[in-house]
């Protein structure tokens, strides 16, 4: 039966009261659907219909990515590289993220350009990252963008930058633009 949900009965288990929700998810997640797993995983961060637990969000996640799940694999990453559910471990993270990436998850591109240009678990290298941050905004990452468009202006390519640029408020979070903002107000470009 979960094989043959539809995007649309998706949806509609998404948004039912969240305690129902909650309790379906887990279910479905239980059954072995990388796809609950996922979003309890997220549910169960955010304490979406249930008390938040970062220890079996990690937990629902890593199902997920075990099975290949793009979603899955990047939450993992990001909960080792946050510390939710457990230690931090940049080197777990990194490993989630490629395998997501290798997959096409634009947000786990931009977290590897991330680690390139900190130079976290790899050596530090601008163009790496320059690479990087150029697949999540392709893929549709907002943070990518950002990130691209931040380099590009750094290189003198303030056209392409401002092309970029002009993408991100369509998928960016208030939080995320209200960030964005700041570092746009504090650059010298």
């Amino acid at each position: 039966m979960l094989k043959s949900m539809t995007p649309q009965d998706w949806q509609a288990v998404t948004q039912a009261e969240p305690l129902v929700a909650a309790r379906w998810m887990e279910a479905a997640a239980t059954l072995g659907s990388a796809d609950a797993q996922a979003i309890a995983g997220q549910w169960l961060l955010d304490g979406h219909g249930q008390p938040r637990n970062a220890d079996a969000a990690r937990a629902s996640f890593l199902k997920a990515a075990q099975q290949a799940h793009p979603m899955g694999m990047n939450m993992a990453g990001r909960c080792f590289e946050n510390g939710w559910g457990g230690d931090v471990d940049y080197f777990a993270a990194a490993n989630w993220y490629r395998h997501a990436a290798a997959r096409g998850h634009a947000k786990s591109m931009t977290k590897i350009g991330y680690f390139y240009e900190d130079g976290r678990v790899v050596a530090r290298d601008l163009n790496v990252a320059f690479v990087w941050f150029e697949s999540g905004a392709t893929g549709g990452d907002f943070r990518g963008q950002f990130n691209y468009a931040t380099l590009l202006a750094q290189r003198g390519d303030l056209q392409a930058a401002l092309h970029w640029l002009r993408k991100v408020p369509v998928t960016a979070t208030a939080a995320y633009l209200r960030q964005a903002g700041q570092r746009l107000l504090d650059s010298s470009y």
